[in-house]
């Protein structure tokens, strides 16, 4: 990645100058800038014509163009400004994706810096060279006056091979979320259709379009969206136009039938295109034209053959990662006069981290910063039934299907139908955006029980879930780039609810998933006291396009050997047989079959007789259902209730008749149905769902955990004495440890 930065240059660089000359002055040095951008980075964002426009339209006369020479050979420029007395920085407008500084790449930085601090005007202590990119810049160590701080992770396609085999190798729920929506337009009589802009003299007024889309959105009322008056406007129409007279400055616009529902600012340079700016029309939230686009857009890019990779240069979103190929660091360098200033500031650093470390026994209990959203942007509403949440709202649960079915509206809709009681009621909180009310960005279901005025029991406020439930959490677009701002609504919403909860209590939550740190801060930033705490391990298998002779084969051998030669056994006696059922067609005889089996198991009555029931038939409709049901001799002997959704496979429910416990008949039907949901519904995910039993790990290839989130309300008298009494028991529990651990060693 990019060119290795060699640490010494000799003799020849003792002839280095630096000379200054305003900004002002940049149009005179545009082939010096371009030489020396070809030789290093040669990034469109770094092209003379960019910071030209950029230039011109945000700088205030006072920043420096610096060139550095050796002899008349250019090595090095950059625009600098005076920050504070004695701190020079590059300048770093928030539209420019890069840091204003190139050099060549047999130049060494540790031998640029010295001569340009010494040599800019006064005595400045410090030199930062702001947002480098370490693909075209390698990051070397610290060293000496030198210091380099990571600002974001950012990501890139690489344009090397045909689209579609681009295109498999996304991930599955990637894939399937476009074609669905791409379906849901056929069916709507809704034709799509990608308009490639490059005609310098229709610039403007696609500028003016997009500022049009982004001005209906929360950047309009903020004042913040481009609008051909505003300087953004400036800027982007004058870049776009000069670009395109070049060649080298495109706008796409995406449609539906005649409408424009989003556009994509680019420009492209020596084989890399950047992707600038993109809007969308947030009416069509449901049918994610953003998503669309791009997709249209790279199938566009890959045909051309003039492209070798596209770049993004913003910081790292999630959805980024599913749809790229490769990620790396954009960092600042910071350059101190002297070494010592360095070290001093490192010390400084280090003390600085230590004080901010969250202390407790369990690190999982840090929090992310908070990320904030302009004010006004969201609005949070609250409702006590689902069928009070708009349409939009099932596009929201549709879109989690890739997340999990415990995500989904079928799933919540089973569970508070058949296992609430009369005490206990639902209550949701949901988000959308405040400029369109028909685009939900987020849901949290939860459920609380009647409690008496006078009651001396805390009112508890619990996430809509139980023992039959595997995965709990907020409900929020899976491609959102900045969530923070809805689980900050989402907190705030309960924190102030006209109902003031006094505990707060949301579990099994993923530990590894933005969600929970989002949430944890959320609650702490509604001034909660928040713990965490463990609830049990999830075994789950990455299936990786294996087959399932691949995946058979590289199982334990008490799976691999003994499972097969089990299966072979059972497979050639005549008594047995074996059902998958996933639909409606003689649902009910399998459902009866299935309880005649629980009964004769080992496990314990349900506490909920008509969920299970409910469950099944509602896969069964969703087309999600895999029953399988093993028969000896006529008889059922073994049952297990496979869920398949978005890509993965959840092992739900599983029990057999202990008569037929010696033909393995459990295990039997465990290999036939994990080969059907490898090889025919060919899922990505297989997941054991709850728990850490033994024989789980012979079937699954990873662990991951489940956690819960406890928030206490300190402005409530029952709040405040729970967290007292919660967080006293944590002490007492961690004194009896101790004394026993001393006790031991005596």
């Amino acid at each position: 990645m990019g060119i290795v930065e060699p640490q010494t240059m000799p003799t020849t660089l003792e002839h280095m100058r630096w000379e200054f000359h305003s900004v002002k002055d940049f149009h005179r040095f545009s082939s010096v800038w371009d030489e020396v951008n070809r030789a290093a980075a040669g990034n469109p964002t770094l092209s003379s014509v960019f910071v030209n426009v950029l230039a011109k339209v945000f700088c205030h006369g006072d920043e420096l163009l610096a060139i550095c020479r050796i002899g008349e050979l250019p090595i090095a420029l950059g625009i600098v400004h005076k920050i504070a007395p004695g701190l020079w920085q590059t300048f770093q407008p928030s539209q420019a994706p890069l840091g204003l500084w190139i050099w060549r790449p047999d130049i060494s930085r540790h031998e640029l810096m010295p001569g340009l601090i010494t040599a800019l005007p006064g005595i400045p202590m410090l030199i930062g060279i702001t947002q480098m990119s370490e693909h075209y810049f390698p990051k070397p160590n610290n060293h000496g006056s030198i210091r380099f701080l990571d600002y974001a992770e950012t990501a890139s396609i690489l344009v090397n091979q045909p689209f579609e085999q681009y295109w498999q190798a996304r991930d599955a729920s990637v894939r399937r979320q476009v074609e669905r929506r791409l379906r849901r337009l056929h069916d709507g009589g809704i034709e799509p259709n990608l308009e490639i802009i490059i005609d310098p003299a229709v610039m403007q007024d696609a500028i003016a379009d997009f500022g049009h889309i982004e001005s209906m959105g929360w950047k309009g009322a903020e004042g913040t969206a481009i609008h051909v008056d505003n300087i953004q406007g400036v800027f982007y129409s004058k870049l776009l136009t000069d670009l395109a007279r070049l060649g080298h400055g495109t706008v796409y616009r995406y449609k539906f039938n005649t409408d424009t529902v989003a556009m994509e600012l680019c420009i492209e340079s020596d084989g890399t295109l950047v992707m600038l700016k993109t809007t969308y029309d947030e009416k069509y939230a449901a049918y994610a034209p953003g998503i669309l686009m791009r997709h249209a857009i790279f199938e566009h890019v890959f045909s051309t053959g003039r492209i070798d990779r596209i770049e993004f240069l913003g910081k790292l979103q999630p959805w980024q990662v599913k749809w790229c190929d490769e990620t790396y660091w954009l960092y600042h360098v910071n350059y101190y006069r002297w070494p010592w200033m360095a070290a001093i500031r490192n010390i400084i650093a280090k003390i600085h981290h230590a004080g901010n470390l969250t202390t407790g026994s369990n690190a999982k209990e840090s929090v992310a910063p908070t990320a904030t959203a302009p004010a006004g942007t969201y609005v949070a509403s609250v409702h006590q039934d689902l069928n009070a949440l708009n349409d939009g709202y099932e596009d929201l649960f549709f879109r989690n299907e890739s997340v999990s079915f415990f995500h989904t509206l079928p799933w919540y809709r089973t569970f508070v139908q058949t296992t609430l009681t009369s005490r206990e009621h639902v209550r949701i909180y949901a988000v959308e955006s405040a400029f369109n009310p028909r685009s939900p960005r987020g849901v949290l279901i939860m459920r609380h029980q009647d409690s008496p005025k006078l009651s001396w029991r805390p009112r508890i406020l619990t996430g809509l879930a139980n023992y039959y439930t595997s995965l709990f959490g907020p409900v929020i677009d899976p491609d959102e780039s900045d969530a923070q701002p809805i689980f900050d609504q989402l907190a705030a919403a309960i924190a102030y609810d006209e109902i003031r909860w006094d505990v707060i209590d949301l579990h099994p939550l993923d530990i590894d998933a933005p969600s929970f740190t989002g949430m944890v801060t959320a609650l702490r930033n509604a001034g909660l006291l928040v713990h965490t705490y463990y609830c049990f391990g999830n075994w789950h298998l990455q299936v990786n396009n294996q087959t399932y002779s691949d995946y058979i084969s590289a199982r334990p051998s008490r799976l691999s050997k003994t499972g097969k030669r089990q299966r072979r056994i059972l497979e050639k006696d005549k008594q047995f047989r074996f059902e998958l059922f996933t639909g409606t067609d003689r649902l009910e005889q399998a459902l009866a079959d299935y309880n005649a089996i629980y009964t004769s198991s080992w496990k314990v009555p349900e506490p909920h007789p008509n969920f299970i029931g409910k469950l099944m038939r509602t896969c069964a409709e969703q087309g999600w259902l895999r029953l399988g049901i093993a028969y000896m001799d006529g008889q059922p002997a073994a049952a297990q209730l496979w869920i398949v959704v978005g890509g993965q496979a959840s092992i739900y429910k599983m029990a057999y008749d202990e008569r037929f416990a010696k033909q393995s008949v459990g295990t039997v039907l465990s290999s036939l149905l994990m080969e059907h949901v490898i090889d025919v519904d060919k899922v990505e995910v297989v997941d054991y769902l709850t728990g850490d039993d033994n024989y789980k790990r012979d079937w699954m290839s990873h662990r991951r955990e489940r956690w819960g989130i406890v928030a206490f309300n300190p402005r409530t008298p029952h709040g405040l004495l729970a967290a007292a009494r919660h967080t006293g028991g944590r002490v007492v529990r961690r004194v009896i440890n101790t004394v026993r651990q001393f006790g031991k060693k005596t």
